[in-house]
């Protein structure tokens, strides 16, 4: 539990405080740096649902990644996912959507989407954005603690494109904060009762 706290709280000072300190120096206004608008609601509503559908699209992205030689999921792999799923079963409900679902959803749409989108969309195209975000998202992701988990590259990256995507339309990280939460907290609560629904 505690080494959770403590991965949420380094990712809170450096993903959300570099780019805070940034626009700060910057003397850019919080607000459009990092996208904060309020959505639609039915953008709120479809975001929510697409998060609920999203697990499905990244089994896939690890299928396609297998397929492509990305990684792939070896025993040694497997077996350690086994053991963050048995701890998984010992830490309170709440604290894994605070720790692995809630502060990844705020942080990392507000660095992501908002602080590099708002600076990258100055020079190039939407498109260009959504693109560069998205693979910056994904490389981000191979990398946890010490360890290289290339394996997750492409359903990040593809994540990162619809995560962008919602951006563009919206105008907006909000949105996006939704979708990723409620994919992080679905995944996260079937990891903490997955004994009970097999």
């Amino acid at each position: 539990v505690r080494s959770m706290w403590l991965s949420s709280v380094s990712l809170i000072l450096v993903f959300g405080g570099v780019p805070l300190l940034a626009a700060w120096l910057g003397r850019h206004r919080l607000r459009s740096t990092f996208r904060i608008r309020n959505p639609h609601l039915l953008a709120l509503i479809g975001a929510a649902v697409l998060g609920l559908g999203a697990w499905a699209f990244a089994h896939e992205a690890f299928v396609i990644a297998d397929q492509l030689g990305i990684g792939g999921l070896s025993e040694s792999t497997i077996e350690k996912t086994r053991k963050v799923l048995e701890a998984w079963t010992q830490v309170p409900p709440y604290v894994l959507l605070i720790t692995l679902a809630a502060t990844p959803a705020i942080i990392e749409e507000l660095c992501f989407r908002g602080f590099l989108f708002s600076a990258i969309a100055k020079n190039l195209s939407s498109w260009q954005t959504i693109l560069i975000t998205a693979l910056l998202f994904g490389l981000f992701h191979v990398v946890t603690g010490n360890a290289l988990l290339i394996e997750r590259f492409v359903p990040s990256f593809l994540l990162g494109l619809v995560l962008g995507w919602i951006a563009m339309r919206t105008g907006s990280v909000i949105a996006g904060m939704v979708m990723h939460f409620v994919h992080n907290g679905l995944l996260e609560m079937v990891g903490h009762y997955h004994e009970s629904l097999t």
